[in-house]
């Protein structure tokens, strides 16, 4: 990849709607439901702001260097004039700085000029090594905070969902995902007294916090069993779950916390990608956009899935 192929890819070819996350957490109904959504939406943009986090820093110090330039402009006619920097002139200076900036930013044009204007920095910076390893730590960042956005979405709000009506999947999640014989005693005759005593003996609003400690919300497959086992066999949660796309998000998150994002043959296989074995990960935009888009989506569609149910069963 050359360096104005990085510049593009972190710039521009990168493209993730977002808005969808916030659509579907706007649109939840369910009072007590929307905490969990809208910590969903703050995870969510808080990995998209990593994408802009250079292009930001880069517009900041642009910003400064106009400002810097603005200030000379002003200034210099009062230097020439043989007048000192005194509180008067001091006063008048920074008036005139001040307006011209404000009729600078009030341009149509400043939020483009600006944005062409970072985008040029940012390719001269990626000459540098070092600058394009910064670069790419942040898109790794980026795809293991996308994921763990939903994977956290997906644990909370099936922990929620329980807790709310016990009697409606209790019994059904029980049965399918802790037969007889399972960890910590948990079968579907029954709870261990110790459990029970952790909430006072009343379980009536904590089906989900007990249950929820039992799955792995960090693997797709589990999420699927465990939302199947709650609220059956859905058309929508099978469309949301199934996504080919959100499997090689959770492969690709896990390559970047538990391999350094360094390639093997398991995750090519697992993610059906084939790309070179003890390389770093190519971060190519339309991988990159496919499966952080893929994350996004389905978070979203369980918000909405949800807060349905919640509202109406």
């Amino acid at each position: 990849m050359t360096e104005e192929e990085i510049s593009r890819t972190f710039l521009s070819d990168i493209t993730v709607d977002f808005d969808v996350a916030k659509a579907a957490v706007a649109g939840v109904k369910h009072k007590e439901f929307k905490p969990i959504a809208h910590a969903f939406w703050t995870n969510v943009k808080g990995a998209m702001n990593l994408l802009q986090l250079p292009h930001f820093f880069l517009m900041y110090s642009l910003m400064r260097e106009k400002e810097s330039l603005v200030f000379l402009d002003v200034y210099l006619p009062f230097g020439r004039q043989g007048l000192l920097y005194s509180d008067g002139v001091k006063k008048r200076v920074d008036e005139e700085v001040s307006r011209r900036l404000t009729e600078w930013q009030a341009r149509k044009e400043f939020t483009e000029e600006m944005a062409a204007d970072a985008d040029k920095h940012l390719a001269s910076l990626l000459r540098r090594e070092m600058v394009q390893r910064q670069v790419r730590m942040v898109l790794l960042s980026l795809l293991s905070a996308t994921w763990t956005a939903f994977e956290v979405l997906a644990g909370d709000a099936w922990q929620f969902a329980l807790n709310a009506k016990p009697t409606e999947t209790a019994q059904s999640v029980l049965q399918r995902l802790f037969p007889a014989g399972a960890p910590e005693g948990i079968s579907a005759k029954g709870i261990p007294v110790w459990l029970a005593a952790k909430y006072d003996f009343d379980l009536r609003q904590h089906i989900g916090d007990i249950l929820k400690l039992r799955i792995d919300f960090s693997d797709v497959n589990e999420i699927r069993k465990a939302y199947a086992a709650a609220f059956g066999e859905k058309a929508c949660l099978r469309d949301i779950l199934d996504d080919r796309k959100l499997a090689v998000l959770e492969a690709t998150r896990h390559l970047v916390v538990h391999r350094g994002a360094i390639v093997d043959e398991k995750y090519n296989k697992t993610s059906g990608q084939n790309f070179p074995v003890n390389e770093p990960l190519p971060l190519e935009p339309a991988f990159l956009s496919e499966i952080l888009n893929a994350g996004i989506a389905a978070g979203s569609s369980i918000v909405t899935f949800l807060d349905e149910w919640l509202v109406t069963e």
